[in-house]
């Protein structure tokens, strides 16, 4: 199938995203908007929307994006069965997807963020010809509240093979410092177990201390890396009731244990075998600290969630799932 792959440019996963569909069998065009930190997208934002700004034309960051991929879909040449839109709804409008259904015989979109988290463009769900959301209760509610169907189709991993390096001995943190992940470092450094922690607004929260160590942001390759060489990593979702989170399965793919408080996880992994699952961060004192003391413990359990992940949880059995529930088997 010839598919219009549609990302945005957060941490590079767009490009996992061609890789996974490629594996597929798929032939995949790919275009990468909402690149908020490199310098074309700077340099075209101050260009069409902040010195139109200082004459009275009123304009805004996303204004430009989709006027970036209207002018790409008008030049475009190729022809496709399918447009699918990963996380990047926000990139389309009614007359963008209008002139897409030149080139594209149906358009698909699949939420990857909770609905009400990210601003979204005022663009009608119902102008896709397919929808899907990694969050199975937002599958229901979605569905109901407008009348169109919403497939749910959890996150996966990532085609990354995680490069060998040097553990800390020390549970792992990895991502922005919401309240479930600062409440579970203050569990288990308040029970005497040291942890590491990586991302740039971690010390607004926390102070680096012999306790608690910190690095800034990393790469979606140094993650997947860090998250194998830690073994066991800590994971809270911003609300528990969302859809499992992408570093979940990164954790069991790299080779690591995931503790995590999403309340879907249980449904990929096996609790006590495969992973560790918490409500409240005091939960998770025990678990690790069983895991720090029995090394060959938290080996077998990475073993198996490891295992599982390759088999049952890639974003290739994630897309393969995505596409024949909207009738591409």
């Amino acid at each position: 199938m010839k598919l219009l792959l549609v990302g945005i440019g957060y941490r590079g996963y767009t490009a996992t995203y061609e890789q996974a569909l490629r594996s597929l069998g798929h032939e995949v065009t790919t275009y990468v908007g909402l690149r908020q930190y490199d310098f074309l997208t700077r340099a075209r934002r101050t260009l069409t929307v902040t010195v139109p700004a200082a004459f009275g034309v009123q304009r805004d960051y996303l204004w430009s994006e989709q006027s970036r991929f209207r002018a790409f879909v008008r030049r475009t040449q190729e022809t496709y069965d399918l447009a699918l839109f990963v996380n990047a709804d926000r990139l389309a409008n009614d007359r963008i997807l209008g002139e897409l259904d030149e080139r594209a015989r149906a358009s698909g979109v699949w939420l990857l963020d909770d609905f009400d988290t990210i601003p979204r463009s005022g663009l009608d769900f119902a102008s896709f010809d397919h929808r899907a959301t990694f969050n199975p209760i937002e599958a229901r509610s979605l569905s109901d509240a407008r009348g169109i169907r919403f497939d749910y189709v959890p996150q996966g991993f990532a085609p990354i093979a995680p490069a060998p390096m040097p553990s800390s001995g020390r549970p792992l943190v990895l991502g922005a410092p919401y309240p479930s992940r600062r409440e579970a470092v203050h569990a288990l450094v308040g029970a005497g177990i040291a942890v590491d922690v990586v991302g740039k607004l971690w010390p607004q929260w926390v102070t680096p201390s012999a306790q608690i160590g910190h690095e800034g942001d990393v790469s979606l390759e140094r993650s997947v890396s860090m998250s194998g060489a830690a073994r066991i990593c800590v994971n809270g979702h911003r609300s528990p009731e969302t859809g499992v989170s992408p570093r979940v399965f990164e954790i069991g793919g790299a080779g690591g244990v995931v503790a995590t408080d999403g309340m879907h996880a249980p449904e990929f992994f096996e609790p006590d075998t495969e992973m560790i699952h918490w409500s409240h961060p005091d939960e998770l004192v025990e678990p690790v600290m069983r895991l720090l003391r029995e090394p060959a413990l938290a080996a077998a359990m990475a073993e198996r969630s490891q295992r599982r992940t390759l088999s049952e949880h890639t974003m290739k059995h994630r897309f393969s799932q995505l596409l024949a529930s909207w009738g591409y088997a």
